[in-house]
């Protein structure tokens, strides 16, 4: 999916885990619980940065270790440890993102080691993700 949709994402996992945890209406919590669901929505791209280094230099691959189960876990982990509340937002922002990777055609591996790969019918960045987006666009709107 584009960087547009997982954002979209980021927002919808706002809507609705605030929706579901309630979170005090302490104006700085919110803003910090929007601003980690969206990061942790983008955050499995971060691996992009390493598609500025020649291929035989390449530690990490796009979709590779940070689109995985294992790395969600992981890093919620370490969010936990600053903030419990705080790591519920980032877990279903990262999650949301993994969910949406793994419904296209070039899809995703979440059970590393493991080879199983999950992918789906959408293209990336074709017109079938429009209608993600739209999707996302009405939740956001119709819960908020």
């Amino acid at each position: 999916m584009m960087l547009y949709t997982h954002i979209l994402a980021g927002v919808f996992v706002f809507t609705i885990v605030s929706e579901i945890v309630n979170p005090s209406a302490n104006p700085g919590f919110i803003s910090l619980a929007f601003m980690i669901s969206i990061i942790a929505a983008i955050a499995p791209d971060f691996d992009m940065v390493f598609e500025l280094v020649p291929r035989k230099l390449r530690i990490v691959k796009h979709r590779g270790i940070t689109h995985t189960l294992l790395a969600l876990i992981a890093s919620s982990a370490i969010i936990t440890i600053y903030n419990k509340l705080l790591a519920v937002y980032y877990s279903f922002g990262y999650g949301s993102h993994l969910l949406l990777d793994g419904v296209t055609k070039s899809g995703i591996k979440p059970f590393y080691p493991f080879k199983y790969k999950l992918r789906g019918p959408i293209t990336t960045g074709g017109l079938s993700e429009i209608p993600v987006a739209a999707i996302l666009i009405i939740s956001v709107w119709i819960l908020a």
